[in-house]
């Protein structure tokens, strides 16, 4: 109504200033006239007719522009050229997490991730201008305090009142992002797992030969052997020798294939023991006693220091002599002559911990992760400077295991020899009588 009388009121002004004719019209003029005036009062009423359509027509279309904006299933924002929300429908709020009247003014870098706001501020800098599109990705807080990942689709256009603005849609992609994080992952995975199959089978084949290897030496002697007392030439003496090389032989390979039974029987979880509560002293002295003759050959000194106040711990007397042979007799071939090899019997809770140290050829740092690992050799060539199947740090960490132990090696690098430090629980000793432990 309103708007009407204000049409009108436009129009008598208009009226007042048209000139009025100086003479009267004649009864055909006015009669023309009044025709005129029905005809465009006609047209008029049909033209607002039509305005009035086309208004019913704009209105329904704002209408489902409206409901669409409002209810698209993706976030739309429209925002100045200061970056400031001008306006945002109900999927944008809900992923930030924040009323949209509350959103309204606010500047959107504050949802944001503070990892990614500099560089949105950078994206709203460039490309400012009418027709420009662009598509960025950035991390978006919400109101939880989780940060989604979001796509920001966006053109800049005009608004009504001709001013440039961005038209952005956010689009939530943190699951299409976890699944190219998990692809990715899935991939590496693959990767790894083959290149560690590759690695395998490079190992076997390579542990393969030092076997060959290793079991033929020990053959060939007692073969070359054999041959030279056949034919009966040989004086006394030499004949001894040639006796105590065959039966150091023979006890080398009883060594060898007593390693790869007893690593067999611990990988297919048959190899248990008998423990009983025993002091380490004593079974450190035997081993001692045992390698003595091989560490006098080099001039290698043992030094020994026992605390002889520990008590007793559950173990298997013939598998830790096993342990303390194979780091020992290691040490002894790894060690120059007149070298040293210190061994230390000590409480430190909750373990009883025995350490052998020495000063021999050291371990490279590159080798260290793979101390214990089967099939490994820091010379792993068949021609290596020291015999053996690598074997023995494996059974050693096995055996230590099945302990309930544990073993480390440390060394500070090629010519600055080595560590090896067991540790045994202590609470292990409360058990009484035979125990038979097997591998998990």
């Amino acid at each position: 109504m309103e708007n009407k009388l204000t049409v009108r009121s436009r129009a008598e002004e208009k009226i007042k200033r048209t000139p009025v004719p100086s003479k009267p019209l004649s009864p055909q003029e006015t009669q023309h006239l009044i025709d005129e005036l029905q005809l465009h009062q006609i047209e008029v009423e049909i033209q607002n007719e039509d305005l009035r359509s086309s208004q019913s027509q704009l209105e329904a279309l704002l209408s489902r522009y409206t409901d669409l904006y409002d209810f698209a299933p993706i976030g739309y924002c429209t925002l100045d050229k200061n970056g400031l929300v001008l306006e945002v429908n109900l999927k944008g709020a809900e992923l930030i997490g924040i009323e949209r009247g509350r959103l309204i003014g606010r500047p959107f870098s504050l949802y944001v991730a503070e990892e990614d706001r500099s560089r949105f501020r950078t994206h709203l800098n460039k490309d400012f201008e009418m027709g420009a599109r662009k598509t960025d990705e950035f991390k978006l807080n919400s109101s939880g305090g989780n940060p989604f990942d979001a796509r920001l689709e966006e053109s800049v256009g005009k608004d009504v009142d001709g001013r440039l603005v961005r038209r952005i849609a956010i689009i939530d992609i943190t699951r299409q992002k976890r699944a190219e994080e998990a692809r990715e992952k899935l991939f590496a995975d693959g990767q790894k797992a083959r290149l560690e199959a590759e690695e395998a089978v490079r190992l076997k084949d390579e542990f393969l030969a030092i076997v060959s290897h290793e079991l033929r030496t020990p053959l060939n002697t007692i073969n070359g052997w054999a041959n030279l007392l056949r034919t009966g030439a040989l004086d006394p003496e030499t004949q001894e020798a040639a006796l105590e090389a065959m039966e150091r032989n023979v006890k080398a390979q009883e060594h060898l294939i007593d390693d790869l039974l007893d690593l067999s029987r611990i990988i297919t979880g048959k190899l248990c023991l008998k423990t009983r509560p025993l002091n380490p002293a004593g079974i450190i002295e035997a081993a001692i006693e045992t390698l003595q003759p091989a560490a006098k050959a080099k001039g290698i000194q043992i030094q020994l220091d026992i605390d002889h106040s520990i008590e007793p711990v559950m173990v298997d007397p013939d598998r830790l002599q096993q342990v303390l042979w194979n780091l020992l007799s290691n040490a002894i071939k790894f060690t120059p002559e007149e070298g040293s090899i210190g061994i230390f019997l000590e409480r430190v809770d909750p373990s009883v911990q025995i350490r052998i140290k020495d000063n021999g050829i050291g371990i490279p740092s590159e080798f260290l992760p793979y101390l214990f690992d089967p099939f490994r050799q820091a010379d792993g060539s068949n021609t290596r400077s020291h015999g053996g199947l690598g074997l023995g740090l494996t059974l050693v960490r096995h055996l230590v295991e099945l302990h309930g132990g544990t073993v480390s090696g440390e060394s500070d690098g090629a010519e600055k020899g080595a560590t090896f430090i067991v540790r045994l629980p202590i609470r292990a000793a409360k058990r009484n009588g035979l125990e038979s432990v097997s591998p998990l």
